[in-house]
């Protein structure tokens, strides 16, 4: 079962938020939460320039490479944590020849810094995601600071200056922030005009168990618009997948697990699984008559957790060696219970 969810996570990263280094090194996934907790300074505002100011060689993974020294200058509009007291700071950070995931910042831009006190001044708390998107103009509520957070990105949602990419960043952000605020965001994001970005929303609230989006999530997989990027299919079956178990969704992932394409039946036979919910029992009876390995092993062990037979609950590598005499007690079981599943 982990080797499973390791994979969608997988999936979900490299296609989405580039958890896979092109030099194909892991990096870390972002996690605003994170990055804000370990931050001695979370500043909002424009970066004036960035300048290479040396070169040194160092270990990177093992291999020595070649990192030019950068030092960004940066206008402070609003400080969301920490206590600056001057309008313009300076940070040091490094940039490596080759690729592994350092991001670096732009010059010219306008976004949200997290950054850690270090003896010289300041240096990003991750090379990876250094910031976040940001637009003029938002001032900083008397708030918490990941409700001020999310506040900031959905001002980068709603403005009509910003374009995709920026809403799309913002979006992503937000995913990583469970807090009411943040949700109330992704939610203010259906409204956009743009399915891509109503997709990224119903995704990240899929992921928390939000099913007042499972109607958008069913016609979109579904209906498989070609104009929709492939991507967007995988996040909404991911989320499904990991982060639906609201037995209310149901009659929809009953749907789901018969549709044609496979990933999509795997994430609706694993959240049917993770509803634990009698009313999934006809549902994941179907499944075990799926010509996927995967969807049949959430039928079985679906089953044997509603009706309370852990006996009959094998894991991954028992269901794989000896998948026959499973398939056929609950195949019996499914034909008693429900014959038109069953047969």
């Amino acid at each position: 079962m982990r080797k499973i969810a390791k994979m969608f996570c997988l999936l979900y990263g490299v296609l989405i938020i580039f958890s896979i280094a092109t030099a194909g090194i892991p990096i870390p996934v972002l996690d605003v939460p994170d990055l804000a907790e370990r931050a001695n300074l979370v500043a909002i505002g424009q970066v004036i320039s960035v300048a290479q100011t040396d070169v040194r060689t160092v270990e990177l993974n093992g291999t020595t490479s070649r990192v030019r020294v950068m030092v960004g200058e940066m206008r402070v509009d609003h400080s969301l944590k920490g206590t600056l007291n001057v309008s313009h700071l300076s940070f040091e950070f490094d940039l490596p020849d080759v690729q592994i995931g350092y991001r670096g910042i732009t010059q010219t831009s306008y976004r949200m810094v997290f950054l850690k006190k270090t003896p010289t001044g300041y240096s990003f708390v991750s090379d990876y995601y250094p910031s976040v998107v940001a637009i003029p103009g938002v001032p900083p509520r008397d708030a918490e600071l990941l409700d001020n957070i999310s506040y900031q990105l959905e001002a980068v949602v709603k403005d009509s200056r910003t374009d995709i990419p920026q809403k799309q960043e913002a979006l992503y952000a937000l995913r990583t922030v469970r807090i009411p605020a943040a949700a109330a965001a992704l939610k203010s994001a259906l409204q956009e005009k743009s399915t891509d970005l109503q997709l990224i929303a119903t995704a990240a609230l899929l992921e928390r168990n939000d099913i007042s989006v499972i109607q958008i999530a069913e016609a979109a997989l579904t209906k498989r618009s070609l104009a929709t990027s492939s991507y967007l299919f995988h996040n909404i079956a991911y989320a499904i997948s990991q982060g639906v178990h609201d037995d209310r969704a149901v009659p929809v992932l009953a749907r789901l697990v018969r549709l044609p394409e496979v990933e999509t039946r795997r994430a609706a036979a694993s959240a049917l699984w993770h509803t634990h919910s009698d009313s999934a029992a006809a549902a994941l009876a179907a499944a075990l008559n799926d010509q996927d390995f995967e969807v049949r092993f959430y039928g079985v062990i679906g089953l044997a957790e509603i009706t309370g037979h852990p006996e009959w609950r094998p894991n991954m590598e028992v269901f794989h060696e000896d998948e026959a005499k499973y398939l056929q007690h609950w195949r019996e079981w499914a034909q008693a219970n429900y014959p038109a599943q069953g047969k």
